[in-house]
């Protein structure tokens, strides 16, 4: 490794590389490292899936793209009592985060403001949100201040 610690692009070829014999050794170095430095804490998220297919983006690999043929369940909005009742999974498990995905590029001002709204009402559990737009292909216009 670089005096940074971080890893090279031969060196990360080389983990993916790695032969099927000595996948255990990898896994059990890889384990030690994770308990060196984080102990036996784990963080559990949630994924909430808040608007699911039809992006307008054509990202071949994506089952979200408005032209795939995957078989997904296709809505503008999740339903309210699946996005709260998620929310109240997350802070009465005391987990670490409920992540909400949206798929797509393009929100008019009123569906920012919706989700906005949203937001600050699962805040208020004291609920640590995050945001995912599913499609990473451009940076989103959003206006993300109006989610805080």
């Amino acid at each position: 490794m670089n005096s940074e610690q971080n890893l090279t692009r031969e060196e990360a070829i080389a983990i993916l590389n790695t032969p099927d014999e000595q996948l255990n050794e990898l896994i059990e170095r890889a384990g030690a490292l994770r308990k060196k430095y984080k102990g036996n804490h784990v963080s559990i998220h949630l994924l909430t899936n808040a608007r699911s297919g039809n992006c307008s983006q054509n990202c071949a690999y994506c089952a979200q793209s408005c032209r795939s043929h995957a078989d997904i369940e296709k809505y503008k909005w999740v339903d309210d009592e699946k996005l709260y009742g998620d929310n109240t999974f997350v802070h009465d498990h005391k987990l670490s985060r409920h992540c909400i995905g949206l798929s797509g590029m393009k929100f008019s001002d009123d569906e920012i403001e919706e989700l906005a709204s949203k937001i600050r009402k699962m805040k208020e559990e004291g609920t640590h949100l995050c945001l995912e737009r599913l499609c990473s292909s451009t940076r989103s216009q959003c206006k993300y201040q109006r989610w805080k």
